[in-house]
């Protein structure tokens, strides 16, 4: 009994060992130059690649004792950003009469797609004396995103200057925005200017400023409004490097990538300019899959409005794929090339709870290593999305030589074939110890019988 109990340990040894640096194909430092405790990093592509697997379960995070450390993996989600852009506007001066009907009678406007005010005339009194200006018209035709702040420079005058800010999309109907006042007081040698005020997010094309008191208008050198784009923005996908093609015929192309990869978007640039390519793209896992439809399109480079336009890329479902192939239509002249491919996959995350001495490494590259990722909310208790965005920033250094992907495609093979040998062995050795533990059971039921 003690001799089969020995046996099936010698078994079992393979399958429990425990992990080593050396069963990682892939090494990285990482640099952490502020005190943690944890640490972000958006893993790079030459790290995905790495992988043996696409969810990552092979990645570890090492400290310089050995001991491997906590973390937590993230797919980076659509950021808000608000983005501010000043533009310099045209504007133009009104007069007393001009500032109190709804559309001065001395405009003309040019017809163009943003509307751009070209001029108003001056208008003047019975003698032909010019009236008082009261005002100034500011052409915001052109700016798209609402408006957030006005920034104004003027000659001369010292004290408040007081004015209202009146709105119109078509220069016949105006709505009040609000009354404002910018500053400019000296006193002692000592200057104080107050030259911009705050809009309420306004989507207008044209500005009207009133002045109240004094009723006479200061001349303006300078006006500026400054606008704000905000919205959701999608994390940027990570690119390869362009990869030649294996023509095929005439309009058939295939590309073979490192390993099944759930690939995101392609991009095929084209060469010459007036090009239009439509194009249906297959794809495969394996060379043993037959050849499936991902996704159809077409790409031009074309010109639009005294300028070229571009569309060079295709988004894919995100199935892994190992191969692909694209065949053209030849209706369009397809490429006067063979093309080259780029591939995109999406980032990831890792969060990493900084435990021990520096430095530390990232580790990936083991075909039978199991996940040991831990839910955030357990890496990190009591987080909220602010902490998360705050977190400091590591550095990964990429080895300077490192095997490309496809060119360790035989040592995979053959860490793949270790793994099933150790999985058969752990069946093996459960299957023997199940029917120990049967005749054991058996030996002692079984009646005895009586002497």
């Amino acid at each position: 009994m003690k001799s089969l109990m020995a046996l099936l340990l010698v078994l079992a040894t393979p399958v429990l060992a425990v992990e080593k640096a050396e069963d990682f194909a892939w090494q990285a430092t990482l640099q952490t130059p502020v005190a943690g405790p944890w640490f972000q990093l958006d893993l790079p592509l030459p790290a995905l690649l790495a992988a043996r697997h696409n969810d990552l379960r092979d990645l570890r995070v090492q400290n310089a004792q050995g001991q491997f450390l906590a973390y937590s993996l993230l797919q980076p989600a659509a950021e808000y950003r608000q983005a501010e852009q000043s533009h310099g506007v045209r504007w133009f001066p009104l007069q007393a009469e001009q500032a109190t009907t709804g559309l001065p009678p001395g405009l003309r406007i040019e017809s163009r797609s943003t509307g751009t005010l070209v001029e108003v005339q001056p208008a003047t009194t019975s003698g032909n004396q010019p009236l008082p200006r009261q005002g100034w018209l500011l052409d915001a035709s052109a700016i798209q995103a609402p408006l957030v702040r006005l920034s104004l420079d003027w000659d001369g005058a010292e004290g408040f200057q007081r004015f209202a800010v009146e709105s119109s999309d078509d220069l016949q109907h105006w709505q009040a925005v609000g009354d404002y006042q910018v500053a400019r007081l000296s006193f002692a040698g000592d200057r104080i200017e107050q030259r911009e005020v705050r809009l309420p997010a306004l989507r207008s094309r044209y500005l009207r400023l009133l002045w109240r008191s004094p009723a006479v208008a200061p001349e303006l050198r300078a006006v500026q409004l400054v606008s704000v784009q905000e919205g959701y923005v999608e994390p940027p996908l990570l690119w390869s490097e362009p990869l030649p093609a294996q023509p095929l015929d005439a309009q058939s192309y295939q590309w073979k990538l490192p390993r099944a990869l759930p690939v995101q978007a392609l991009r095929l640039p084209l060469s010459d300019a007036n090009s239009l390519v439509p194009v249906r793209v297959q794809g495969r896992v394996d060379t043993t899959r037959p050849w499936a439809a991902v996704t159809q399109g077409v790409l031009y480079r074309l010109p639009q409005q005294g300028r070229e336009v571009r569309e060079e890329e295709l988004r894919l479902p995100g199935w892994p794929l190992s191969e692909l192939r694209v065949q053209v239509d030849a209706r369009g002249g397809g490429f006067s090339s063979a093309p080259q491919l780029q591939y995109a996959l999406s980032g990831q995350r890792l969060v990493f709870l900084a435990r021990g001495e520096g430095p530390y490494r990232l580790l990936l590259g083991n075909a039978k290593a199991a996940s040991v990722e831990l839910p955030l909310a357990t890496l990190m208790p009591g987080y909220s999305s602010e902490q998360l965005r705050e977190l400091p920033k590591a550095t990964l250094l990429l080895p300077a030589a490192q095997a490309a992907p496809e060119q360790t495609q035989s040592g995979a093979v053959a860490g793949d074939a270790q793994a099933d040998w150790q999985r058969l062995a752990l069946w093996a050795v459960l299957l023997v110890g199940v029917l120990l533990l049967g005749g054991m059971a058996y030996s002692l039921l079984r009646p005895r019988k009586s002497v």
